[in-house]
């Protein structure tokens, strides 16, 4: 996997598209008011579209762990 991300230092990439997609939101958290973190801002209109949510702010918060970035790690979803 070539292509790494000079973020968060932890994904890495086949596929150079994906790496910029990664990059491009890395470190960066949307927030539902049921306290569901997700990574992008159309994974969060989703989330909230399905279940009846709203969602906390549609602005990007900055995610940091030990004074890096930290890409948030895909949360299971809530039961309906």
């Amino acid at each position: 996997k070539p292509f790494s991300c000079p973020k968060c230092l932890k994904k890495r990439f086949v596929v150079k598209e994906d790496h910029k997609l990664h990059v491009k939101s890395c470190g960066y958290v949307y927030a539902c008011t049921c306290g569901i973190r997700l990574c992008s801002l159309g994974a969060l209109k989703q989330h909230c579209k399905h279940f009846g949510h709203e969602p906390a702010s549609l602005e990007p918060q900055i995610q940091m762990t030990n004074g890096m970035l930290q890409c948030a790690p895909p949360r299971p979803r809530p039961a309906p």
